[in-house]
């Protein structure tokens, strides 16, 4: 495996992980949302979708 390669799967993987984290954190605002009620019916978790 050349170099290259391994570098642009750490490449792969760190974008996939800030997606992953900025996903989390959207979670973590809604949650903290004093609205939450509300927004639970907008806002249904079983249709997000983690790549």
């Amino acid at each position: 495996m050349s170099y290259l390669y391994a570098d642009n799967l750490f490449n792969e993987f760190f974008i996939h992980t800030n997606r992953c984290e900025m996903r989390l954190e959207h979670l973590t605002i809604l949650l903290n949302n004093s609205d939450f009620n509300t927004m639970y019916e907008l806002y249904d978790p079983s249709t997000v979708m983690f790549f």
